[in-house]
């Protein structure tokens, strides 16, 4: 298997090159393969504790399906057995444990198949390993419904969360500049940063206070600060979503981180004490609808300690956040510059399109000067103007006169050159300069062999012209069109 020779490989260089000079030298990418090796399993093991209507634990699952079969992938795959051997009891952490394993194995096992990198197929793995896991647990246990319904909600979050922590989980040599701005990547960023602060929620600060919903209401303001309202009302919708399905009660902190993002964002370019206010008096009156269930307090104080925090978040950071979060509205410029040079190639192209139609028009076919008749009439001109029988040959015997010289063409053409043998023997007896006129035959007739040479040529020339006018106009068309479907700017790539 490919994953496996490689690493092999790898360590038998390390051990090599530790008995040749005593030392282990790490390359540059070696240490930054290192580094997100544990950034992968210190993720893994916090996200292993994120628990969602009590006895679900998706997110190390997925974790391990979106980190593959390399280093990241072992790495992974410890860190989420740490987690949930460590953060759950022990038969539930067990279960997950054992689906992480298999997740990574049928990686492992299976990634020389092209289909297994596809983005969608881990994912799908995830979430099958994680439902015939749970499945054969639930079937010991005699489950009812509600933990059917509890296993579905679980195996859709592994495999969605999968997916989404894919493009986070990038390799340091594959996630450039331009891919960081990327949709999908913000979206894995946003759903991994939720799930973080979710197994941080059980942490308080104070009491009643979580950590994990003040971090969550604190990035909430950011983002919606930053990116407006639909950034705002996304967000809180994920978070909380989130905190949601951990408290396992009724939707409160989605209906409230929703509409207090949704409003904050509003505030997109007012000073920042205006959206924390904004947000606080959105957040208290979403509270007040749950008056008759009793007001939830802590919300309001996570609200209040967060603002405060919010307050205290430097500029320049808040600032690369506006511009990773919308990049279109950093660079007004580029848009207008590559909407001016589309519209100058499209002119273009327009105009060598109408030249070259204007060349096809104007290039009329030459004068009628090839035909073979034209040799006897310029031989005509030429012989017969000053001979006493002109008006006899030309005018009294016309049609026998045309007659000799249509029997004499055939041969005098495919000869390429005229003999005394092909015309008549009437005929060139009758005729008084019979050798000049063959003479002026032969020299005519080797003009007309050169006009329609040159026709030819004039003719192929002009072709010619016109086709690449018509080339030149298609290809700046479809450097215009491609300039419009696929160059976008971004300057947050720039920057």
């Amino acid at each position: 298997m490919t994953a496996r020779e490689n690493i092999r490989t790898k360590l038998l260089k390390l051990r090599q090159q530790s008995r040749e000079t005593g030392q282990v030298r790490l390359s540059a990418p070696a240490t930054a393969l290192g580094l997100e090796a544990g950034i992968c399993f210190l993720l893994a093991a916090v996200l292993a504790g994120a628990v969602l209507l009590e006895v679900c634990a998706p997110f190390g699952i997925a974790m391990v399906g979106a980190a593959g079969p390399g280093l990241c992938g072992i790495c992974a795959l410890a860190g989420a057995c740490f987690g949930y051997l460590c953060l759950l009891p022990f038969s539930q952490g067990s279960c997950h444990v054992a689906a992480a394993i298999l997740t990574y194995a049928a990686a492992f096992a299976f990634w020389d198949w092209k289909v297994f990198r596809r983005s969608w197929v881990m994912p799908v793995i995830a979430g099958a390993v994680t439902a015939g896991t749970g499945w054969l647990i639930l079937v010991q246990s005699g489950g009812g419904t509600r933990d059917a319904i509890r296993l579905c909600l679980e195996t859709v979050v592994a495999g969605g969360c999968a997916w989404c922590f894919r493009p986070v989980l990038q390799p340091a040599g594959r996630r450039r500049a331009d891919r960081l701005a990327a949709p999908s990547r913000r979206a894995g960023l946003l759903v991994m940063a939720a799930a973080l602060l979710t197994a941080l929620a059980p942490l308080e600060v104070l009491e009643g206070i979580s950590l994990g919903r003040s971090l969550a209401v604190l990035l909430l303001l950011c983002l919606a600060w930053k990116g407006g309202g639909a950034v705002g009302a996304a967000a809180g919708s994920v978070l909380g979503g989130m905190m949601d399905l951990n408290a396992g009660g009724v939707p409160l902190f989605t209906m409230a981180y929703a509409l207090s993002g949704l409003a904050a964002g509003l505030c997109r370019g007012r000073p920042r004490a205006l959206a924390a206010v904004t947000y606080v008096l959105a957040d208290g009156f979403a509270v007040l609808w749950t008056w008759r269930q009793g007001m939830p307090m802590p919300i309001l104080y996570e609200t209040f300690v967060a603002s405060v925090l919010f307050l205290l978040v430097p500029d320049r950071p808040l600032r690369r956040l506006g511009v990773w979060l919308a990049p279109d509205t950093a660079g007004p410029a580029d848009v207008q510059a590559q909407i001016l040079v589309r519209r100058k190639l499209e002119a273009t192209a327009q105009a060598f399109r109408t030249l070259g139609d204007s060349l096809r028009t104007a290039f009329r076919p030459p004068r009628n000067d090839s035909d073979i008749s034209t040799v006897f009439d310029r031989t005509a001109n030429r012989v017969c103007r000053t001979c006493s029988l002109r008006s006899r040959c030309w005018k009294e015997e016309y049609n026998s006169t045309f007659n000799a010289l249509n029997d004499a063409t055939q041969a005098m053409v495919e000869r390429g050159r005229a003999q005394s043998q092909d015309f008549p023997r009437h005929f060139a007896d009758r005729c008084l300069h019979f050798s000049s006129f063959l003479g002026t035959v032969n020299e005519e007739l080797t003009a007309l062999f050169y006009r329609r040479q040159y026709n030819a040529r004039v003719r192929e020339s002009r072709a010619a012209v016109c086709r690449q006018y018509a080339q030149l106009s298609d290809l700046l068309g479809s450097a215009a069109e491609e300039l419009s479907r696929e160059l976008v700017p971004e300057p947050a790539s720039g920057r």
